[in-house]
């Protein structure tokens, strides 16, 4: 029997996945939490039963964000954690995945599909909606070319979205034309892309600036 946690800090939908779950046989509800720092204490305390899977909000209440609650917990890695939100795009999915949670799920996904992804065990990473041509080695490799990304790198990302001529961006950074492409050759290759739109629309996605 799958033990679960669930943390959400509207009454109503906190509720609601007490229902859904408490009526399954192959989980149990063992705590729900309308506050991180609540549920967090909780995992805490050596006395406490762990859970098998945390269910959470991305945006609780009070300032707090349920996107950085696995990190508050020593013993996170045991644990599968799945985010709920509200509103899902590419940089949620791409900040909970880095952040150690398992899942990146839509509060409009259907309930069988939430269900699914707290009862199933797989090694890949679940997101709803689901993107379009997208693996999960994708966003591995996108984890890894923001990471390598150089102080100078970013500052040219940030240059080149304005839209400037390169050697209008050349001079504002005080570097020669050459420099400056030798960069764009830099980052193009850690992202694996050809082109200013291709990289522009990394920086939307993944809110680069």
């Amino acid at each position: 029997m799958v033990k679960l946690i669930i943390c959400d800090d509207h009454q109503v939908v906190l509720a609601g996945l007490e229902r859904i779950f408490s009526s399954l046989e192959s989980v149990e509800v063992i705590q729900s939490f309308q506050q991180l720092q609540t549920m967090v204490n909780y995992l805490n305390n050596p006395l406490t039963i762990k859970p098998d899977v945390v269910l959470i909000d991305a945006q609780l209440g009070q300032n707090e964000n349920g996107i950085e609650s696995p990190g508050l917990y020593e013993g996170f890695h045991k644990i599968k954690w799945i985010l709920l939100s509200s509103f899902v795009d590419k940089y949620l999915m791409y900040q909970s995945r880095i952040n150690g949670f398992s899942a990146c799920i839509s509060k409009e996904a259907p309930a069988q599909f939430i269900i699914s992804a707290v009862i199933n065990e797989t090694d890949s990473f679940v997101t709803y909606p689901p993107i379009e041509n997208f693996t999960n080695s994708q966003f591995d490799q996108i984890h890894l070319a923001i990471a390598s990304l150089t102080k100078r790198e970013r500052e040219i990302i940030k240059s080149v979205s304005s839209g400037k001529p390169s050697k209008a961006l050349a001079e504002e950074l005080h570097i020669s034309v050459f420099t400056l492409e030798t960069h764009k050759k830099n980052i193009f290759r850690k992202f694996e892309i050809k082109s200013i739109p291709e990289l522009m629309k990394i920086v939307m996605d993944y809110k680069l600036q």
